[in-house]
């Protein structure tokens, strides 16, 4: 009844008895029709709801778009995209005065709609039919719409908004200079750290961002960056391969240096913490063992920076220093405040390059040589143990047993190397146990130092100045040592040189050539049931050799190797010693 009672008392108001009192109608007979009114209202009617719904959807849509979207899309979205975010970019950096502008026309147009409809109908059904009309058309459907495409409808509104903004800026202006000074111009969206990282892991979840879990977590890492301190990445001092100043610098020390993998290597006198120098591997190609030098000598002659950083540095300065050509490996030190006695620099680990770029992607680096994939869980790289061999590995071996590491290394070799040992022939497993199984022998050799010297000598020389090997040099010292293979003797077995040298003579002209470690000889043992060589092998120096007899083989092998009758040797002609490869493989 109280509603009612308003209505009527608003219907009875002199300055609103009639829509005709605020839009004009046309004079004359035609427009004096009742139809012809009706049809005039409820065409102001769908202007009305139109403006109502274009201002509240835009409200939503161009409001929800940050300048800070909008400059990123103006800058990386697709074609159409970039022209709609250039386009609204100037009338949204106005934020407070788009804002004033847009809610005052909704407001002016949703109060003429509400009292043209209450004129045309009665009080009740006029608000009813509003409400309805402004919520529905007004409010829900342009506001949905305009959600979705924010960008399209916008940028296709621009021209109208324009004309709105200039029509109400006596008004809207002043509103909106007091929000800004009360509440400050709006900057965008920006983001700290943290927030980037979950907003890149909520992008990279949605398949529309085509962004790959590697590449998620490559950002993600670059935006941690910069507060990672140098003490999160070092290896500790007390992992770290370092050598002493007094250590001399042997065939041993060179194995040593070889086995761990490293191009660079600290050395240190007395005590750990004393680090004098780094020695760069790489210096030692000219240093000759036999020479004895001490390690104090190699360094005095090839003396290197040492880079120092401390434990708290930032990681992007650490990187810099590595790419100012300063080097690739800096001590980690700290201050030693603590007992009497003034403060010190004390080392405690060390920092490479690499451990600065394994950081910044995230994954470990493990190249040819690395023994772990991490030093301090001690995770093996066990791909590269098969490399852990040296080529004179057996020179100097007393042992008449092989040991598990070395037959290790010699299944590695053969399973790589020769196509008779490939593990689709001889699985690893039972190539190990083949190998145990295989003869191991020492074959002596009587013959002068001058003769084993791989370096042509006085007497070396034949009398035309050829610089020929001499026939004594390229005959066995010792008529008594053992021939390996001879020509047209039947032979059953394949034989791998560990160490010293061999004599081989083949062909018709009595080429011969010299075999030395990790050669194999008698390839075609293993695939002919009846093998007679073409070719004399005879060691001129003492040897160790592996010998796998065909009986041997074919326990265990899974299938037999391919023959290699006929196959041309690269030496020009086929010849039985050459082995599964061509040439002798010597590594």
């Amino acid at each position: 009844f109280f509603f009612d009672a308003c209505m009527t008392s608003i219907s009875n108001t002199s300055t609103l008895t009639s829509t005709l009192d605020i839009l004009p109608v046309p004079d004359g007979p035609f427009y004096e029709q009742e139809w012809f009114e009706w049809v005039w209202k409820l065409g102001i009617d769908g202007v009305l709801i139109f403006l109502s719904g274009l201002f509240s959807g835009l409200t939503l849509g161009l409001l929800g778009l940050d300048t800070t979207s909008l400059n990123v899309i103006a800058e990386a979205g697709g074609p159409a995209d970039k022209k709609s975010a250039k386009r609204i970019l100037p009338i949204r950096k106005t934020s407070n005065l788009l804002l004033c502008t847009l809610l005052l026309g909704n407001v002016v147009v949703n109060s003429l709609l509400s009292i043209l409809l209450a004129d045309m109908t009665s009080g009740l059904f006029g608000m009813i039919l509003s409400t309805a009309f402004i919520t529905i058309f007004g409010e829900i459907v342009p506001q949905a719409a305009c959600t979705k495409h924010a960008l399209k409808i916008g940028a296709l509104s621009v021209p109208l908004v324009r004309l709105f903004m200039f029509t109400l800026y006596p008004i809207a202006k002043p509103i909106a200079m007091v929000l800004d000074c009360a509440l400050g111009k709006d900057i965008g969206d920006v983001y700290d750290k943290k927030e980037m990282k979950v907003l890149l892991h909520v992008h990279a979840q949605a398949a529309q961002a085509n962004i790959t879990q590697n590449e998620e977590k490559l950002l993600a890492s670059a935006l941690e960056f910069s507060d990672i301190v140098v003490s999160e990445i070092m290896t500790k001092l007390e992992d770290v391969f370092m050598l002493e100043m007094n250590e001399v610098l042997n065939d041993a020390t060179k194995t040593l240096l070889w086995r761990t993998g490293h191009s660079r290597v600290p050395v240190y006198e007395g005590d750990y913490h004393n680090i004098k120098g780094m020695l760069f591997v790489k210096d030692l190609i000219l240093v000759n063992s036999a020479d004895q030098l001490q390690l104090r000598n190699i360094l005095q002659h090839y003396p290197r920076q040492m880079l120092h950083v401390f434990e708290d540095d930032k990681l992007p300065g650490v990187l810099k220093n590595f790419q100012s050509g300063k080097g690739h490996l800096a001590i980690v030190q700290r201050v030693h405040t603590e007992g009497a006695g003034d403060p010190f620099y004390e080392p405690i680990g060390i920092v490479t390059l690499e451990d600065v770029i394994e950081r910044l992607i995230q994954e470990e680096i493990v190249d040819e040589m690395d023994l772990y994939v991490h030093i301090e869980k001690q995770d093996r790289a066990l791909e590269n143990e098969r490399l852990m061999v040296p080529i004179n590995a057996f020179a100097n071996c007393e042992a008449t047993v092989l040991s598990e590491d070395q037959i290790a290394a010699i299944a590695s070799f053969l399973a790589l190397s020769c196509a008779s040992f490939y593990p689709s022939l001889v699985p690893p497993e039972d190539l190990v146990k083949l190998l145990a199984e295989a003869s191991y022998r020492e074959l002596k050799v009587d013959v002068p130092e001058r003769c084993t010297s791989p370096f042509k000598t006085r007497d070396s020389i034949n009398s035309d100045g050829s610089g020929a090997t001499s026939s004594s040099r390229l005959r066995a010292a010792d008529e008594s040592v053992e021939t390996l293979y001879a020509i047209g003797e039947a032979a059953d077995c394949f034989t791998l040189v560990l160490a010293g040298r061999v004599q081989v003579t083949s062909g018709i002209d009595g080429f011969k050539a010299e075999c030395g470690p990790w050669t194999y000889l008698g390839g075609r043992v293993l695939s002919q049931e009846h093998f007679v060589p073409d070719f004399n092998a005879v060691p001129i120096k003492t040897c160790r050799v592996l010998q796998i007899t065909r009986e041997l083989y074919h326990k265990y092998a899974v299938e037999s190797p391919p023959s290699l009758d006929g196959r041309p040797g690269s030496r020009g002609g086929s010849s039985e010693w050459e082995g599964d490869q061509g040439d002798p493989t010597i590594v």
